[in-house]
């Protein structure tokens, strides 16, 4: 289990607390839905376009207690879900009994890219920008790369700047941002300019095809990016 210094522990005391007080899935801490309505409509549009698979392998990374996972296995995908907390993985087992889906407890920046195989498809389930460290991310595409089948498909979904750093402060006032990292107090996300992620994206091999991008605003003060790739 991590420790207190580690920037991802936090996940692992959200997942025991969510467990200890019976909510399934990290959405609905505080949302009425397990699948955020925007994510599934993009990924519904995306696996619409003709260089998406229809079927195969499929993996998510980041699969918390699993609620993508199975909707890619609902649509016919043979689906791995992959997480660095052991109890949402846990959680994710009880949750997908009988399934079939395969669920690992592990770190996707130091796994070795045979124990898990190759993908017709692999899913960020809002997972890196939980990496703060340049060289987990570096590791991380390059593990994302080393998985993907010759036609396979990449889908990112993450959080992004521009930020509203006022609105963030009210809603957020125990966190910080330095630069494009949050701080809680220690570094939990990274908030990357969207130009800059999808630099990111070309620069490990990665072709967008689809992207949908929204600004912050409101009450929701960090902006998103969904892009879709070859």
């Amino acid at each position: 289990m991590p420790n207190s210094l580690n920037p991802y522990a936090a996940h692992e005391q959200v997942y025991q607390k969510m467990k200890a007080d019976g909510v399934p899935t990290w959405d609905q801490r505080d949302k009425p839905t397990a699948i955020d309505p925007h994510d599934r409509r993009f990924l519904e549009d995306a696996l619409a376009q003709s260089w998406a698979p229809g079927k195969g392998r499929a993996l998510e990374l980041g699969c918390g207690t699993g609620p993508l996972t199975r909707w890619l296995a609902d649509l016919g995908f043979e689906t791995t879900g992959v997480d660095i907390s052991a109890t949402a993985i846990e959680m994710a087992k009880e949750q997908s009994e009988g399934s079939g889906i395969e669920f690992f407890q592990a770190d996707l920046c130091k796994i070795s890219p045979k124990r898990l195989g190759r993908f017709d498809l692999i899913l960020d389930g809002h997972f890196f920008h939980c990496l703060t460290d340049p060289k987990d991310r570096a590791a991380a595409f390059d593990r994302v790369r080393g998985m993907l089948n010759l036609d396979g498909v990449f889908i990112l979904m993450t959080m992004c700047s521009p930020i509203d750093r006022s609105a963030f402060a009210r809603l957020f006032p125990d966190q910080i941002i330095h630069r494009h990292i949050i701080h809680s107090p220690h570094p939990t996300r990274s908030v990357l300019h969207w130009r800059t992620l999808l630099k990111e994206l070309r620069d490990h091999g990665f072709e967008p095809r689809l992207i949908r991008f929204n600004r912050c605003g409101g009450e929701e003060p960090l902006s998103s990016l969904n892009v879709g790739t070859i």
